[in-house]
């Protein structure tokens, strides 16, 4: 199951079934040589979207003050919070969608959108990437990309 730590208002997510997986991954090594994702090229359909719940920051800030000073009183320093876990469990057959480019490639996309958050944190627990498969995260202006994530950085050698 995958979890996700949330606070931030929109993430897509999209894993793109690359013909040219090496030519691609030329960005990992060359920060400088920007990457977007297959979709940015062709006009495609909205990306289907999920609502998490709302974040209720006024109240998580209140029992963080609240812990913070209970610990203090007992002498100890607490951990910092810095996100708020929820459970989720979105794949390739119970959520998203899945398009064909004109070029012949297949995407999956899912929009995850968490009210209220500064941040999101991903977290997968469960999943694998296959050759040539990549993975791409980027926000709704395209503006923060992380990717091309290939099959061979999660324990896959290239051949």
């Amino acid at each position: 199951m995958k979890r996700l730590l949330t606070c931030m208002p929109v993430l897509a997510l999209m894993m793109v079934a690359a013909g040219n997986l090496f030519a691609q991954n030329a960005s990992l090594v060359d920060p400088q040589t920007p990457v977007q994702p297959p979709s940015s090229q062709y006009s495609v359909s909205a990306a289907p979207t999920v609502t998490l719940t709302a974040q209720d920051n006024r109240t998580f800030l209140l029992e963080d003050e609240a812990n913070y000073a209970l610990a203090q009183q007992q002498g100890v320093t607490p951990p910092a919070l810095i996100a708020r876990p929820q459970e989720i469990n979105y794949n390739l057959n119970n959520s998203g969608s899945w398009e064909m480019l004109p070029d012949g490639l297949r995407i999956w996309r899912l929009r995850i959108v968490s009210p209220n958050a500064t941040d999101t944190w991903l977290v997968y627990d469960q999943w694998r990437i296959v050759k040539p498969c990549e993975l791409f995260l980027y926000n709704d202006d395209r503006s923060m990309i992380y990717g091309p994530i290939p099959a061979w950085t999660i324990g896959m050698a290239p051949t």
